[in-house]
């Protein structure tokens, strides 16, 4: 028997709600919701780059917690 699983992902903009910071860009909320896998991201100084590895590390635990919920 299979059990179905439903997984919910948070959007960038709830998880800086929820953190309490500013809203992510239209650019770092693409590099908070890509898909898990390598990828570069090319942004000059200041543009945000390290303030948004946090929030996709949050969302990719919340996508991990949320498919090992059914099982």
């Amino acid at each position: 028997m299979t059990t179905a699983v439903t997984i919910q992902t948070l959007s960038a903009a709830a998880i800086a709600a929820a953190l309490g910071q500013f809203p992510p860009t239209p650019e770092q909320t693409a590099v908070i919701e890509a898909p898990l896998e390598p990828a570069l991201v090319v942004a000059g100084a200041g543009s945000g780059k390290t303030a948004s590895w946090p929030s996709a590390f949050s969302a990719a635990c919340s996508a991990s917690r949320n498919s090992n919920a059914g099982g």
